[in-house]
């Protein structure tokens, strides 16, 4: 049995309860990225910038940009705080 919606939206008072724009899907992305990023999660990939003992490189390497070329070949994925600005 599938996962029952929301009464508004099985009773038509919110028709785009099941559909996200893609204004609203960045906005989400967005929000959902930055709140792992104050979580600390992406240091153990990207790295940290540490007080005592300067820039601590990640699982990734010193460049980031170029191993999302060899994983995923494609350009422009990184630094993802440029992308998310342009959004």
């Amino acid at each position: 049995m599938g996962e029952r919606k929301y009464y508004s939206t099985r009773t038509g008072k919110n028709p785009e309860g099941e559909r996200l724009s893609l204004d609203l899907l960045k906005r989400l992305f967005i929000a959902v990225y930055e709140d792992f990023e104050r979580r600390y999660y992406f240091q153990e990939a990207f790295g940290y910038s540490c007080v005592d003992a300067g820039y601590i490189l990640g699982k990734l390497g010193s460049d980031i940009e170029a191993h999302m070329i060899r994983k995923l070949r494609k350009t422009g994925l990184w630094p993802i705080t440029l992308i998310l600005r342009k959004l």
